[in-house]
């Protein structure tokens, strides 16, 4: 697979005034990380019981030095943020003057597949894979019907499914208070729920927001059943579609995972570039430390070896 950091807008949502608000309303703390030079950028207080609080800044999109001595003094023991490439990391130590670490894991995807959804709908599928269009089309043959939802029944059917996802896969997704904080919180223009019906009833559901420029995939779940109907692939189509239609340039699919061995990520990324394979990934550098405490990130990271040996 090809990668590629430029030319593929990522969208800033993570970093937008209205996602902080959806952190709030879940009772996370917020603070503004003000530069004095550029826009402010917002840092998210995670605790960790037995070592303190440290702040996590997502997907940094250009790290000025002014920016990274800004996040070197925050009042915690250290900071993290996601980087954008390699060259940012070494800016942030320069500037910093602090030491700079990998982070022991990511927060947010390495990989994401943002596809240009410009062109016209027919060369859109013509440059998917034949077996998506097959399966949108298949989807569409058997009635599977995907409209958009605002109804508080569709809401619950949705978090069912999140259940169901999670359970059948043995995975831990958010609660369904976060879905419901971005179903609620985020403008009405900005987010949508899609439900896939078959039969009157919800068989999938997926939720897209529409920021700057860009629609983002951020969360699906599917059903058990009526598996065969291809719901999954129908959401993908119809929000795409929208999105052309509210004139956005770009669809970000999220996270893809070009180097797993998990059976799991293996399929989430077969099924989203199946919709775009010759599309490059949008590759960043992940997350990184700027430690302030090099004792108490010892130990944080200690316990994170010992978690690890232990799961």
């Amino acid at each position: 697979m090809d990668f590629c950091v430029e030319q593929q807008p990522e969208g800033g949502l993570l970093q937008s005034l209205h996602w902080m608000d959806v952190l709030r309303d879940e009772g996370i703390t917020v603070i503004t990380v003000d530069d004095h030079a550029t826009s402010p950028c917002y840092a998210i207080v995670q605790p960790l019981r037995g070592i303190g609080p440290y702040a996590y800044v997502p997907r940094v999109a250009t790290m000025t030095d002014q920016l990274a001595r800004a996040l070197a003094a925050l009042p915690y023991a250290w900071v993290r943020f996601d980087a954008a490439d390699a060259a940012a990391v070494h800016k942030c130590a320069q500037a910093s003057q602090k030491r700079v670490y990998a982070a022991p894991h990511d927060m947010q995807p390495r990989h994401n597949l943002i596809v240009d959804i410009r062109p016209h709908t027919d060369t859109l599928l013509a440059a998917m894979k034949p077996k998506t269009r097959y399966n949108i089309r298949l989807a569409e043959k058997r009635g599977v019907c995907v409209r958009p939802t605002q109804s508080l029944a569709d809401y619950d059917a949705f978090f069912a499914l999140v259940d169901a996802t999670a359970l059948r896969k043995g995975v831990h997704f958010h609660d369904h208070a976060h879905y419901r904080a971005i179903l609620t919180q985020l403008p009405r223009d900005m987010v949508t729920l899609y439900g896939a019906f078959y039969r009157d009833v919800m068989i999938a559901g997926s939720i897209v927001t529409f920021y700057n420029g860009t629609a983002t995939y951020l969360h699906g779940a599917t059903s058990d059943r009526h598996r065969d109907v291809m719901a999954p692939f129908a959401l993908q189509w119809r929000a795409i579609r929208d999105a052309r239609n509210r004139q956005c340039a770009w669809y970000d699919f999220g996270g893809v995972f070009p180097h797993t061995q998990d059976p799991g990520r293996q399929g989430i990324t077969r099924f989203k570039m199946g919709f775009a394979p010759r599309t490059s990934l949008h590759a960043t550098a992940g997350s990184h430390d700027i430690v302030r405490s090099p004792l108490r990130y010892a130990a944080y990271r200690a316990g994170q070896k010992i978690k690890h040996y232990f799961t």
